[in-house]
């Protein structure tokens, strides 16, 4: 089973750091990090989609959900840790 976790971000691209790396750190499994953010975030290791609405937690849940192709989704945002 592939997990898809989804970051909304509004904040600067050092909180979505902290969480992209938390997610990295888990127990191997197959999964992918999608974020929408307002910010420029730019990761190799994920997908970063712009939130052009600028600060709609719901709208940029949704855009990334759409490039999604998980099993499961998690939705996650930029101050918390996993």
């Amino acid at each position: 089973m592939k997990i898809s976790y989804l970051l909304a971000s509004n904040k600067g691209n050092e909180a979505i750091k902290n969480v992209v790396d938390n997610i990295f750190q888990l127990q191997s499994h197959d999964f992918e990090v999608i974020i929408c953010s307002t910010s420029n975030y730019q990761d190799d290791r994920a997908i970063c989609l712009k939130d052009d609405e600028g600060g709609s937690s719901v709208a940029a849940f949704n855009k990334a959900y759409k490039h999604s192709d998980g099993d499961i989704v998690i939705t996650c945002v930029d101050d918390h840790i996993i």
